[in-house]
């Protein structure tokens, strides 16, 4: 009897293990915590571990303990320019890029203050006021998806050099830009309101449509292994594309039961090598 018992004590313990791996816990911020607005579009986490939120109403920072709020204020220029934020990335200097309905900001920590990018007449602003995307690169140089196409930001001449507007590509790439991937081997992809893009290097981007015989709206880009490109579609599901045979293919999922949702928003690996997917 005291054999059994000390059996099924460690095949429940074992059991309880597993299952202890596998549950997730989840804490809730609403606005009863501060928090501006109950959509939240982009997170970000910085390099003092401070997460970032962008809301419909207000960009958010989460210390852990309160939430501060930052919202555009008419009469302040050194305010966010719009309070629908759409995306953020941080650069090596821990400066905060934040892509707004109505253009792109700087966040300086140190300061706590912004400095606002517009698009004006001028050829070497931003392409377009309606920041989708953004990813700082290897080179540190600043990647801007707006609605018309990409800009990059260069620090040191306080330029922006614009690509893919509608009279140079045309219109089966897309000029609404809504993903962009700096991959392992130096290749920039793009994804679009209609197409992937591709260019070999970040450093001179001369960009190629990489063909998926239809029309796709691209949400997001993730590298995976052996240089395979996850795609993030609306209403295709994960695509996996393979660069070295230009081949597409519905990505396999273990549980390919939880995936009934193809409307494919966000692409995340985490430390242990998980795929996370945000759907709609």
């Amino acid at each position: 009897m005291r054999k059994l018992f000390v059996l099924f004590f460690f095949v429940f313990l074992n059991c309880w293990v597993y299952a202890q791996q596998n549950t997730y816990v989840f804490n809730h911020l609403t606005s009863k915590d501060g928090l501006s607005q109950s959509s939240a579009i982009a997170i970000h986490q910085d390099q003092l571990g401070q997460i970032w939120i962008g809301t419909r109403d207000g960009l958010n920072k989460y210390d852990g303990t309160k939430i501060t709020v930052y919202r555009s204020e008419p009469d302040n220029p050194n305010s966010i320019s719009n309070n629908d934020i759409l995306t953020i990335q941080e650069d090596a200097e821990g400066y905060l890029w934040i892509g707004t309905y109505n253009g792109l900001n700087k966040y300086n920590p140190k300061t706590n203050t912004f400095t606002r990018y517009f698009h004006t007449q001028d050829d070497n602003s931003l392409s377009n006021n309606v920041v989708w995307t953004l990813k700082v690169l290897t080179n540190d140089k600043i990647c801007i998806g707006t609605t018309e196409g990409l800009s990059i930001y260069d620090k040191t001449t306080n330029t922006f050099t614009n690509y893919l507007n509608k009279v140079e590509f045309g219109e089966e790439a897309g000029t609404h830009i809504t993903s962009i991937l700096e991959a392992q081997n130096g290749a920039l992809y793009l994804g679009t309101h209609k197409n992937v893009l591709k260019s070999k290097t970040a450093s001179n981007p001369q960009f190629e449509v990489v063909n998926t015989q239809e029309s796709l709206y691209i949400q997001d880009l993730i590298e995976a292994k052996n240089n395979v490109i996850l795609i993030a579609t609306q209403t295709k599901g994960i695509l996996a594309y393979a660069p070295q045979t230009k081949t597409y293919a519905p990505y396999a999922l273990k549980n390919a039961e939880v995936m009934d949702n193809k409307n494919v928003r966000r692409l995340l690996f985490d430390a242990d090598g998980n795929l996370w997917a945000g759907t709609y």
